[in-house]
């Protein structure tokens, strides 16, 4: 999986990969009313929470993008730490994500169909309190900070998601756009991977846009994929 910022911080599955352009404009909208949008309190009491496979992003909303595998949702820290971390220290990282009470995480992955030379990601980890998963926040930023192997870091300071932390990684081999940010017990990642100059690959902002739809979803302001998916 090329040029992907991940969870040690290096460019594979970890950190990957997300956009969507489609759905850009009613975001823009949907966003100014983030804080005011409520549920009246009968009617949030009879809704159900959202699933894992609910909370990523719909990959018919990715132009150009597809999902060429089924989403499982991983239940073990031992086997998200391994498998989709990738992390050569595979049983201290579960140990870590067990102590911020690591419950479960699914890993979204979509390849641009030909000729699009790019991947993507949307990824979603659920801990046991809000506090794990602001701890999983802050210790991935210090990562993001502290290891840039060389590559040109730009933060991006307005997101539109309250406490998200987004960055630009960019060397001669790779651009990565990606975001990350929690909505309570919920940690999540959107972005993108590609190399430089390649026709269609997704921009910041449609990165911005994409992580902001996903957070209008956990946060019950628009519609998200049905319990089905």
């Amino acid at each position: 999986m090329p040029s992907i910022q991940t969870h040690t911080p290096h460019f594979n599955t970890r950190f990957a990969v997300l956009v969507a352009a489609a759905v850009a404009a009613s975001l823009i909208a949907a966003t100014a009313v983030r804080t005011t949008l409520s549920l009246p309190s009968a009617t949030a009491a009879a809704v159900q929470p959202l699933s894992l496979t609910q909370r990523v992003l719909p990959a018919t909303t990715l132009p150009g993008f597809v999902t060429p595998t089924p989403l499982n949702v991983v239940r073990s820290a031992q086997r998200w730490a391994r498998s989709t971390e990738q992390s050569a220290t595979a049983a201290s990282e579960a140990a870590r994500l067990d102590r911020l009470g690591f419950v479960s995480g699914i890993d979204e992955t979509l390849h641009g169909r030909y000729p699009l030379a790019a991947e993507a990601i949307s990824l979603v980890e659920r801990y046991r309190s809000a506090a794990g998963a602001q701890a999983e926040l802050a210790h991935q930023r210090q990562l993001i900070l502290a290891n840039t192997d060389g590559r040109k870091l730009t933060l991006v300071r307005s997101t539109g998601i309250p406490g998200a932390f987004a960055w630009s990684v960019t060397s001669h081999q790779m651009i990565g756009n990606n975001v990350a940010f929690t909505s309570g017990a919920y940690y999540y990642v959107v972005g993108s991977g590609a190399a430089p100059h390649v026709p269609g690959a997704p921009t910041m902002h449609q990165i911005l846009t994409a992580a902001q739809y996903v957070d209008l979803v956990a946060n019950r302001c628009v519609a998200g994929p049905t319990a089905g998916r």
